[in-house]
């Protein structure tokens, strides 16, 4: 399955948006946690996955859902040593992000505390 850059930046600004829908009836109401795990190029709403392109790099948690977000990104990032998102959808995570944190959804900016059990 092929998706164009400029519709792949769409559907991230609708996930962003239709999260924003969610967000707003429940504020202060929920908690979010990434299992940064099995790194495929696409989302779980494909029909169809690839073979990891990023090693696991942990579980992320966080009040804030675009912190969250940043962080699991970053850590792929700096695992990997480059946006492995970017190099299969044309199109970084970071700008679902900006847009996410552009209409209120919560910050790009975040403390990553390491636990280890």
């Amino acid at each position: 399955m092929s998706i164009e850059s400029s519709s792949f930046k769409e559907l991230q600004e609708k996930f962003a948006e239709y999260s924003w829908a969610v967000y707003r009836k429940m504020e202060g109401k929920m908690c979010f946690l990434n299992f940064v795990l099995d790194i495929t190029p696409h989302c779980d709403c494909f029909p169809h996955s690839k073979e990891p392109v990023a090693r696991d790099a942990g579980v992320v948690a966080s009040r804030d859902m675009v912190a969250v977000d940043q962080a699991s990104l970053d850590l792929i990032i700096e695992q990997e040593g480059r946006d492995v998102f970017e190099e299969h959808s044309g199109v970084s995570g970071i700008y679902q992000l900006s847009h996410a944190e552009r209409l209120g959804l919560g910050s790009r900016k975040y403390r990553l505390v390491e636990i280890s059990i």
